[in-house]
């Protein structure tokens, strides 16, 4: 072994030029070779010598495959890393001198045996395919360390992925799952192919420690359904980019890409209607609060794909508004080129501020992302989270109203549902703001967008997890059944866009999100896609791969279960997946009054006022006391 690594490590300090001319020899070798070891066997032995013909014939294959290889690329490929289509040079250039040879022997009349012809450029071809794969098989072979096994789950890309993960210095592919047919109980490249019933026997026999799954032709949610059993099975998921963009390197596992929580999630395939999409933003003079949260920052992506004539992007936070302006310009770098991008800071409650950045820049549409939203530093700081959450709505509608604005949507929450929690309270609040502007101000189209938790977004169970999991945990859940509405940023900011292009106005508009999901298996699944297994149970033991789940019971003002809508039979709008709330709204006649009591007790710091508003106003808010 040791005099093999070192021919190994001698042979890579070649220069590249000269192994290219070992290459040349060694073809040059198969050719004549093959052609003599078939003369003298046809000759049953008796000579060993070229005759005149014979070598002619053999001169002329050697300079035209030698060429048409060289042409083809075949030299240029590294022998131990040569991918499999490269031996299709090798077939074309020996089937063209084979033709020419057996041209030249009718024309000229060299006496040489077709059957030497046609077997020689066979052999020769065979011999220079096979010392390739010898050389590849034994630099492969000694690496230097043990390859990682690999399973590749899908139907699509597979003959690819496998290919490109035979050529790895660092894994290697055990075995294939598919079930398309034509490849049942099969091999692809050496690779054995089994059913996705056999796949718990699979990983196991072989000894799996990654999965790569291609989910190209796989729906959704059957995509998420193997990916969770992927995932149970205690082994880590790569998925790999799209065939067009899969380029080999030498770590190609490496660099695909981690599962992520998203992909484990149930939810249903986005619908987009470009007409509702292009005719909330097209052309338009948009203005997005909290422009450099999560769901506002997503909103700005999404607005600039689509052609406004003008996004103000207004923010309280230096570094937030910092933040989104780097990765706009750094993503979209002719942004400026049609749209005219305002980064404003300040905040939704400075009413001059306000007033003079939708004059300024004369707004047509307003996204109101800005506010409050974590439950427990709200109810610690009540008069604050009002403060922005009422009154920096209710300034913003009321200068929207003034000035013309066309468009209004408020980004709410499914904690303003019969909420218990100053957060919530002050949501639903926020809400029946723009329900009484709608009514007050019909030249205005008002509405509220409502939808649960983003994934990923700042704040929320799944980044706090993954910060958790850095140092081993626990992972930390108030509830073991607590469960939360969820989906991606992606979805929100597409589906809240095109429900700000829905024609009627004072409806509240809620994002269909699928099924609540256990806070618990999301931890669960979390820790698997990173590697770990988790407890629950304190058993008095420490392992590097495993975490602990601490239930570590509800905070103030927290639900159980949060809900979506008021009225259990919410109506259709022509977008499947969003939904309007048709609960009987309150009499509004006199909402001003109570906006006006919130607002007064903000102003006057005073929070018993302001609680004891929220408790007797129409907001059917009833506060925890866990």
């Amino acid at each position: 072994m040791r005099t093999l690594l070192w021919f190994k490590s001698y042979f890579l300090g070649i220069p590249r030029q000269f192994k290219r001319f070992i290459q040349i020899a060694l073809d040059t070798i198969c050719i004549y070779f093959s052609f003599w070891l078939l003369m003298a066997l046809r000759l049953d032995g008796i000579s060993t010598k070229l005759t005149a013909g014979l070598l002619i014939i053999a001169t002329v294959v050697w300079v035209l495959t030698l060429a048409t290889q060289a042409i083809l690329g075949l030299y240029k490929n590294v022998v131990r890393y040569i991918a499999d289509k490269a031996f299709y040079s090798i077939f074309v250039s020996s089937l063209i001198s084979l033709i020419t040879a057996l041209l030249l022997n009718h024309i000229y009349d060299l006496f040489v045996p077709r059957s030497v012809i046609v077997v020689g450029c066979i052999l020769f071809a065979g011999f220079e395919i096979l010392y390739r794969v010898m050389f590849r098989a034994i630099f492969l072979s000694l690496s230097g360390q043990k390859k990682v096994r690999v399973l590749v789950y899908g139907n699509k890309g597979i003959p690819e992925v496998v290919s490109a993960l035979r050529q790895s210095k660092t894994y290697t592919p055990s075995v294939v799952i598919c079930d398309e047919k034509g490849f049942e109980s099969g091999l692809i490249y050496g690779v054995p192919v089994r059913s996705p019933s056999d796949l718990s026997n699979a990983v196991k026999d072989h000894s799996i420690e990654i999965a790569v799954f291609t989910a190209d032709d796989i729906n959704a949610n059957q995509s998420r359904k193997i990916l969770s059993e992927l995932v149970s099975l205690g082994i880590t998921v790569r998925t790999p980019p799209s065939l067009d963009e899969m380029i080999i390197k030498n770590d190609i596992v490496a660099d695909w890409k981690r599962l992520s929580i998203e992909d484990l999630v149930q939810r249903e395939q986005l619908v987009t209607i470009p007409e509702l999409l292009d005719g909330s933003i097209k052309g338009r003079r948009i203005l997005v609060t909290g422009a450099g949260g999560t769901i506002g920052s997503e909103l700005c992506k999404v607005i600039l794909e689509h052609n406004p004539t003008t996004l103000v992007l207004l923010d309280h936070s230096e570094f937030a508004l910092y933040r989104v302006s780097e990765t706009i310009l750094s993503a979209m770098p002719n942004i400026k080129n049609y749209t005219d991008v305002v980064f404003k800071l300040g905040s939704v409650t400075n009413r001059p501020l306000v007033s003079k950045c939708i004059s300024e820049n004369r707004i047509d549409t307003i996204i109101h992302a800005a506010a409050y939203k974590h439950v427990p530093i709200v109810e610690a700081n009540p008069l604050i989270g009002a403060c922005t959450n009422i009154v920096g709505t209710s300034i913003l509608a009321s200068e929207a109203a003034k000035l013309g604005v066309s468009n209004f949507t408020l980004i709410s929450t499914d904690k303003a549902v019969n909420p218990t929690n100053v957060m919530g309270a002050t949501k639903r609040f926020a809400e029946l703001i723009t329900q009484f502007y709608s009514e007050k101000y019909p030249t205005t189209k008002f509405c509220s967008v409502r939808f649960g938790n983003v994934m990923g977004s700042s704040g929320s169970v799944i980044p706090k997890f993954e910060e958790q999991l850095k140092y081993g945990g626990p992972l930390t859940v108030t509830h073991p059944d607590i469960t939360r509405y969820f989906m991606t940023k992606e979805e929100a900011a597409a589906l809240v866009l095109q429900a700000n292009a829905l024609p009627e106005t004072g409806h509240i508009y809620v994002l269909k999100m699928g099924d609540p999901v256990k806070i618990a298996s999301v931890a669960r699944s979390l820790a698997l896609v990173n590697g770990y297994s988790t407890y629950t149970s304190d058993g008095g033991f420490k392992h590097q791969n495993l975490v602990k789940i601490k239930f570590t019971g509800l905070r103030p003002g927290e639900k159980l279960h949060e809900e979506l809508f008021l009225d259990p039979a919410p109506a259709d709008t022509q977008h499947p997946m969003i939904k309007r709330e048709t609960f009987q709204l309150p009499n509004l006649a006199g909402f001003s009054k109570w906006e006006q009591d919130a607002i007064d007790a903000i102003e006057q710091d005073n929070t018993d006022s302001l609680l004891d508003i929220l408790k007797n106003a129409p907001l059917n808010f009833v506060k925890s006391e866990s």
